[in-house]
């Protein structure tokens, strides 16, 4: 009950304020085993939003239970009034776990050749960095993805080596995560291990611009890269000290995580280096 309440409460605050205009969006299913320990591929949608000077990644079901969320009073949550809290918990509920995930991309943001991750497990975790500059093989293979022509192309990238198909007919130089710098736009992208895939199910330029804003930008713990690695790491590997560390939370059971977590292999995009 306790840390569903101090998820409500990290969502809350004033909105960011809004650093590029959508003009277009593709829309991908993207599949993804999490661990060794996982039998199946967790599937989820994402969308990438282009405006003119940057592109923005993220899960739309998880931003959408967030804006929903943040519409509550936040007085009166703080206030711990049991309908608020009901309504806010009855919010959560309606977007299925296994449907959302906490990461938000945006690259050339806050400027060029920079991008701007955001990732959350209780509160929101944010750094920029340098985007990764991917030495991109290309080949004469072809096939068809919907209706556009791709070409593949394959380069290494956070420790991952990743093959993609993008199209030029699409003259957008991005793709799904930190998949960026090709002569297109990409439309399918698998790691050589075959833990993650994105698949474009459709595009769409948008009639009216909409605002690309990182959901928690404001509340967001801001770090280093390092430090945001160190805590990922935490969190898989021991949560109670996580939720110390980034909320104050103090109320750990007798969990022995290091010998629950013994041959835990956790598999994120990167593999924890640039």
């Amino acid at each position: 009950m306790r840390i569903r309440l101090y998820i409500i409460l990290m969502v809350l605050g004033l909105p960011a304020l809004a650093q590029d205009m959508a003009q277009f969006r593709v829309i991908y299913q993207g599949s993804g085993k999490l661990s060794n320990r996982d039998f199946n591929k967790r599937v989820i949608q994402w969308n990438l939003d282009i405006g003119e000077h940057s592109s923005y990644f993220y899960n739309p079901v998880f931003k959408a239970m967030k804006q929903e969320v943040r519409q509550l009073d936040s007085n009166t949550l703080n206030d711990k009034n049991t309908n608020s809290l009901n309504d806010a918990f009855a919010i959560m509920d309606k977007y299925p776990l296994s449907t959302r995930y906490a990461m938000e991309v945006y690259c050339n943001y806050p400027e060029q050749g920079v991008y701007t991750y955001e990732w959350e497990q209780l509160k929101p975790l944010l750094y920029s960095d340098k985007l990764p500059v991917i030495d991109w093989h290309l080949t004469d293979s072809t096939k068809q993805i919907s209706s556009y022509t791709c070409k593949q192309a394959s380069g290494r990238v956070a420790g991952r080596e990743w093959k993609v198909w993008y199209t030029a007919d699409i003259p957008y130089s991005y793709g799904p995560w930190l998949l960026t710098g090709l002569p297109g736009l990409v439309l399918e992208a698998e790691d050589t291990e075959h833990y993650f895939h994105f698949l474009a199910q459709g595009t769409e330029r948008l009639d009216t611009p909409e605002p690309m804003v990182l959901i928690s930008e404001d509340t967001a713990i801001p770090c280093t890269h390092e430090r945001f690695l160190e805590l990922r790491q935490l969190c898989y590997m021991d949560p109670e000290q996580y939720a110390f560390e980034v909320i104050g939370f103090d109320e750990r059971g007798n969990n022995n995580y290091k010998e629950r977590n013994k041959g835990l292999e956790r598999y994120c995009l990167d593999r924890e280096e640039f």
